[in-house]
Order: C-alpha cells, then sequence, then structure tokens
C-alpha cells in the first residue's frame, strides 16, 4: 500500500465551552432500491407535483413487466422449438442408421456367401458396432433433450 493510498487517522480536537455552540454534525443517509417503482413517499411527492404521475408511473412499471414476460415467453418458445427440432433430427438420425445397418449386413452376408469370411465378418461387425453406436447415442441425445424441456416448463 503506498503513501497515498493509506487512511489518514483521525484527531481528536478539544472543544471549549464557547465552541460548543457552533459545532455542526453532517449526517448521511442512504437508500437503495431496485426496480422502477419508487417508494411511497416519493410516490406520494410526485403526485403532488403532478396530479396522475403516480398512476402514470405505476403504469409504465406494469407495461415493462408485461413486455419483459412476453419476451421471456417467446424465448422459451424458440427454446422450445429447438429442442424439437433437434429431437427430429435425432430420429431421422437413428432411422437412417438402422437403414444403413441393414444394408451393411446384408453386403456382409453376401461377402461371406461368396467365399470371404473374414472380410464379410469384418464388414458386419463393423456395421453392427457402428449401428449400436448410432442407437445409443441418438436415444442418450433425445432423452437429454426431454428432459431440458420439461425442466424449462416447470
Amino acid at each position: 500500500m503506498s503513501k497515498k493510498d493509506r487512511i489518514p487517522k483521525s484527531k481528536s480536537v478539544a472543544v471549549t465551552p464557547q465552541d460548543q455552540n457552533q459545532i455542526t454534525a453532517i449526517s448521511h443517509t442512504q437508500q437503495l432500491r431496485s426496480g422502477p417503482i419508487p417508494d411511497p413517499a416519493e410516490l406520494g411527492q410526485y403526485e403532488q407535483v403532478l396530479q396522475g404521475a403516480a398512476d402514470r408511473i405505476l403504469k409504465m412499471a406494469e407495461n415493462q413487466s408485461a413486455h419483459r414476460q412476453k419476451l421471456e415467453k417467446g424465448f422459451l418458445e424458440l427454446d422450445t422449438n429447438q429442442v424439437k427440432s433437434e429431437n427430429r433430427r435425432a430420429y431421422l438420425g437413428l432411422i437412417f442408421a438402422f437403414c444403413i445397418g441393414i444394408l451393411g449386413l446384408c453386403l456382409s452376408y453376401k461377402i461371406i456367401i461368396a467365399g470371404h469370411e473374414w472380410s464379410g465378418s469384418f464388414v458386419g461387425g463393423t456395421t453392427l458396432a457402428s449401428l449400436v453406436g448410432s442407437f445409443i447415442y441418438g436415444s442418450q441425445k433425445i432423452k437429454k433433450d426431454n428432459v431440458k424441456i420439461s425442466e424449462k416448463k416447470d
């Protein structure tokens, strides 16, 4: 801490009886509030200065609140629609993975019938592994997204 940053120590001053009448007290009051509506005393002062001002202030706060709620509802609907769209893509991914898996297994069967057991088994094994992985990933994604939707609705 540098010398400039140090807080000076308070000094006591002796007050004589003649100076007691000249002592002035300084008071500091601080009020904190949050929101657009002033406290009732201030609201009354606004009303005294301009008739109907208190009603206008309350209407302004109500309009602002309604506007904010409308925006939040719109964002919630956007998020819900986005999650539904992602779920559709996940379901399509599962369907296409299933179709590709069936084609891979058919191809594997034909390769094995043609006399290439190792190649056919490799194609069949990798097809099954990718098919199972795709189903597991897609199912977990759908469950996770449905949990997000239910949490937002609450």
